[in-house]
């Protein structure tokens, strides 16, 4: 059954102001061999960040092989999300990824726990859009465009995607890289995020007022 969910995203170019765009998005079934260069989501390929934030910190992320449902929507792409700090369990959670027809990924929904103790517990940023009154919002388009600006309603707020610059040069443990995508992820005033990213990578480095982390593995599946 094809499942098709057509959603409005806010732009904000530049001084031209702010505009609505209307995006059709599929689900992986029907987009089978399109990817984001920016973002792919290679069932089975893994990252590994480290750096320092709020301590030592190491964070895994990994492509899960199963699909997990969306009402309304289809089969999404989880994304799990492994921190530890100081070589503690601190945080998991999960993102629920989808990219559409022309190649854009967009996040579904997101669920995360903090671990204390070896306890887990829920935190009150996990949502989804079959059971939230939340759409799912573009999350990395398949062509970026500097000065472009993504605004998202989450249950924590207002969160807001910048396009930078699409020509960063920035070194890693992997190798030196060039033509890197620069985004700023916005969701308090000073709650600032720096994210680079590298096309058939995903993210190679993210800083902010409290550290930065490096990409030091990244495993293709196969």
């Amino acid at each position: 059954m094809k499942i098709l969910l057509t959603t409005c995203v806010c732009l904000v170019l530049g001084s031209c102001g702010s505009r609505a765009v209307t995006r059709q998005v599929s689900s992986p079934q029907q987009n089978q061999g399109v990817g984001n260069a920016w973002l792919p989501l290679d069932v089975g390929t893994m990252w590994i960040y480290e750096g320092e934030d709020e301590g030592h910190q190491l964070r895994e992320v990994v492509v899960a092989h199963e699909l997990t449902l969306v009402n309304g929507i289809g089969d999404c792409t989880p994304l799990w999300h492994v921190v530890y700090h100081d070589g503690v369990l601190a945080e998991r959670s999960v993102e629920l990824l989808l990219t559409d027809v022309m190649g854009n990924v967009w996040l579904v929904g997101e669920r995360s726990w903090d671990v204390v103790a070896d306890v887990e517990v829920e935190t009150e940023e996990s949502w989804r859009a079959d059971t939230h009154e939340i759409g799912p919002f573009l999350l990395m388009p398949a062509d970026p465009v500097v000065g472009e600006e993504l605004v998202h309603e989450l249950p924590a707020g207002v969160e807001t995607y910048s396009i930078l610059n699409d020509d960063v040069s920035f070194a890693t443990p992997l190798g030196d890289f060039a033509g890197l995508l620069e985004v700023e992820e916005q969701s308090e005033p000073d709650d600032v995020d720096i994210i680079l990213y590298r096309p058939g990578t995903g993210i190679v480095h993210e800083r902010s007022n409290k550290g930065s982390k490096v990409i030091v593995l990244h495993r293709r599946p196969g």
